[in-house]
């Protein structure tokens, strides 16, 4: 098991791991891109290479340093480097999209996972709409994403704080009041479901799990951004004259001796590190050591299909797509299960507490939530055994803002503050993204 930033895969089986996560082993170098300038054909390279990274002739002479280089650092470094200021990132890690970024359900949700806030499914469908726009390649329609509710949903009991469940012709009203479109569907012979009150088929996609780590590499290269690897950020510091200095490492993982500190100036910092560096002040969190589970199907020539169960502390399957291909895995379609209940394993008030709980964990304990993860899914899924094969599991820690108020109990949205001229961006839903580079743009435009 290699653990690797905030997030690392383990792959049972004799020998070398088939692939390890975040950093992937590709088929080779060769056809990663031959299949990326295939991809570039397809949808134009006007419309990908240029449009995405056409650089602003207005320059700009404040120097930008982000921290973090997954999607919202790249997001941002894009977009900052388009409108011309100069940008540099620092990511810990040898490669992008290594952290938080690099393991997640990977669902581009249109608002349906959450019938319980109309502000998030209105921001989940504002942000489908534009993560599509703005980056058509990077992500795949599901051939199915059903929604189920449950028969057995939780109820209220006196003297019991309990979250009452929403039933199925409530949930679909909700929807219909958000303007998300749907169809009913009902178990068949090829899929068996059981517990079941009813379900719906909704057209949402999945990101990919390894083409926005290309894609942002050839468009930001493209853009002058200039991106240090193996550089971690070890302090900030506000100075008098309005400038940041960035105080950080270098090195090699296979020589200790060649660490390097080193010191710039930046006129502006963009802390997006999911809130795990230099918390944001004043604003408690809370982090997530999380386990997820990789799946394989046994079904051949399958189209890969989402299943998400309602309403209470119930499993999820997702597609776990790649556009490169996986050594040794050409045919396979693998899944990423998740719980509500299961996946947090435990939580803690800092993030070094998290990940020292997950360097702790034993394979005992990792078979006991396998177990307790799959029973949970064959409650409705009685064909599940017949359907996957386990791969693996995947750690990452989550931080997540403590809300207060129970009328945000599912907020997922960004929250940007500022400290001095250092931008703190506490990420949110992937959709998420766009509100933080109005955040940030509005924040440089009151500087000025």
């Amino acid at each position: 098991m290699k653990f690797q930033g905030s997030a690392y895969l383990s792959i049972p089986g004799n020998g070398k791991p088939r692939f390890q996560a975040p950093c992937l082993h590709y088929e080779s170098n060769y056809n990663v891109r031959k299949a990326y300038k295939k991809l570039l054909d397809q949808y134009g390279l006007d419309h990908i290479s240029t449009v995405h990274g056409r650089k602003s002739n207005n320059a700009r002479k404040e120097s930008i340093a982000i921290i973090g280089g997954g999607w919202y650092g790249c997001h941002l470094a894009r977009a900052l480097s388009i409108r011309g200021y100069p940008v540099q990132i620092f990511e810990a890690n040898d490669d992008l999209f290594q952290g938080a970024s690099a393991l997640n359900t990977f669902r581009l949700h249109r608002g349906f996972h959450y019938p319980r806030s109309v502000t998030t499914r209105l921001q989940c469908k504002e942000g489908f709409e534009k993560f599509v726009e703005d980056y058509p390649a990077l992500s795949k329609m599901q051939s199915s994403a059903i929604y189920a509710i449950s028969k057995d949903l939780p109820t209220s009991n006196k003297g019991k704080s309990v979250k009452e469940g929403i039933r199925f012709n409530k949930y679909k009203e909700i929807m219909d009041e958000s303007g998300l479109n749907y169809k009913d569907i009902e178990a068949t012979d090829l899929i068996k479901y059981q517990n079941i009150e009813g379900m719906v088929d909704t057209n949402e996609r999945t990101i990919y799990v390894d083409l926005p780590r290309e894609y942002f590499r050839s468009v930001l290269t493209g853009l002058g951004v200039d991106i240090s690897y193996n550089s971690r950020v070890i302090c900030l510091q506000n100075k008098d004259d309005g400038k940041v200095d960035v105080s950080y490492y270098t090195f090699d993982k296979k020589s200790i001796a060649s660490v390097k500190n080193r010191t710039e100036s930046f006129d502006y910092v963009i802390n997006c590190t999911y809130n795990t560096y230099k918390p944001i002040k004043d604003l408690s969190a809370t982090y997530e050591s999380c386990i997820q589970l990789i799946y394989s199907s046994k079904v051949k020539n399958e189209r890969p299909f989402s299943f998400s169960i309602f309403d209470g502390e119930f499993p999820s399957i997702d597609p776990f797509e790649f556009y490169f291909r996986p050594h040794g895995s050409s045919s396979k379609q693998f899944y990423i299960m998740s719980h509500v209940k299961l996946t947090p394993i435990k939580k803690y008030s800092t993030y070094s507490e998290a990940r020292q709980h997950q360097s702790s964990l034993s394979k005992e304990e990792i078979v006991g939530l396998k177990d307790d993860f799959e029973k949970a899914f064959q409650d409705y899924f009685p064909d599940f055994y017949r359907y996957f094969s386990y791969e693996g599991y995947a750690l990452s820690i989550k931080s997540k803002p403590n809300i207060q108020k129970k009328s945000e109990a599912d907020f997922r949205g960004v929250i940007t503050r500022q400290e001095g001229n250092i931008i703190h961006v506490f990420s949110g839903k992937i959709d998420t993204i766009f509100q933080a580079k109005c955040d940030v743009f509005n924040i440089l435009k009151r500087n000025q």
